[in-house]
């Protein structure tokens, strides 16, 4: 099963997530960056679906280090936010 990765501040919007994503993906759920970058280095992943307001200053920056790695095939990152 494919292996996506949630990173969000929010616990109840990463439990959302998890239950809606459980069905068709293995879902690792964090609410920090330093966390997901450990996930980044150890897991084979299909796809990061990120809250960047939720990451405070680093949310871009984060972003763009997902970008950076190489790995192939690239992981998708999904941008999702709750703020209005």
């Amino acid at each position: 099963m494919a292996s996506i990765l949630i990173v969000d501040s929010h616990e109840a919007t990463r439990d959302l997530y998890q239950r809606e994503l459980h069905r068709s993906f293995s879902v690792i759920a964090v609410a920090d960056a330093e966390a997901a970058l450990q996930v980044l280095q150890t897991t084979d992943l299909v796809a990061v679906i990120v809250e960047p307001a939720g990451l405070d200053d680093s949310g871009w920056n984060f972003i763009s280090t997902i970008y950076n790695l190489q790995s192939h095939p690239p992981i998708r990152v999904i941008l999702c936010s709750a703020l209005r």
